[in-house]
């Protein structure tokens, strides 16, 4: 994946950025596969351009998406990972917190702990 990340366009950028707006919840794996993808190429790209405009390098960027009817946030990164964390509007008093990981951890699991609580 490196290599074709290296290649990447501002064309590919500016639509992947389009596709990532785009991607609605309720998420299925097949739609977090696709994040990460595009997360990948975003964040790639992003990073890419700070360098070429001697931007000091900030925190690893990441990307979010949330599922509000079942309150979860998705995190992904550069290097593909998918972190899944709850996501309590903060009036309600209750931390958000991590669940867990994909793969070990999928949408349908987070969801099922989600209701649990």
């Amino acid at each position: 994946m490196k290599k074709s990340l290296s290649t990447l366009t501002k064309a590919q950028y500016t639509k992947a950025k389009l596709e990532w707006k785009q991607l609605k919840s309720p998420f299925s794996m097949q739609y977090i596969n696709r994040c990460v993808i595009l997360a990948s190429q975003i964040i790639f790209f992003e990073e890419k351009e700070k360098l070429k405009q001697e931007v000091k390098k900030q925190d690893t960027k990441r990307l979010s998406k949330y599922e509000a009817q079942h309150n979860l946030r998705l995190i992904f990164t550069l290097s593909g990972t998918v972190s899944f964390y709850s996501a309590f509007p903060k009036s309600s008093g209750i931390a958000n917190t991590k669940l867990g990981e994909a793969p070990e951890l999928t949408i349908a699991k987070a969801r099922k702990l989600m209701n649990k609580a």
